[in-house]
């Protein structure tokens, strides 16, 4: 399994290379990405994965926002969202769910 992209050891570089600092992130949020971090290298299946984000996510955005109910924008646009869809999607990719994904950036 590939390990975790990092571009610098306190950045997350994304599929579509978009560089987030994580030591810029709120102490909880970089807990967050610790702890996603952790079980990303377990190798979980996809859906396991999905589950443990949104799961996790729903202890620092409130639990509404992870069974994505009244997702606020400041949720989605947040960089500790995008490392947790980054990662579910390299997850998806890997079992087959999505299709190439360097063909969608243009």
């Amino acid at each position: 399994m590939n390990p975790i992209p990092m571009a610098r050891a306190l950045s997350y570089r994304t599929l579509e290379g978009q560089v987030i600092r994580v030591d810029k992130l709120a102490p909880e949020e970089q807990a967050l990405y610790q702890n996603l971090r952790a079980e990303y290298r377990r190798s979980p299946s996809h859906a396991s994965f999905n589950f443990y984000w949104q799961s996790e996510g729903s202890k620092v955005w409130g639990e509404s926002a992870a069974q994505g109910k009244d997702v606020r924008r400041g949720i989605a646009d947040s960089p500790i969202f995008a490392i947790c869809q980054d990662l579910d999607a390299r997850l998806a990719i890997r079992e087959g769910h999505l299709g190439d994904y360097s063909q969608r950036r243009s």
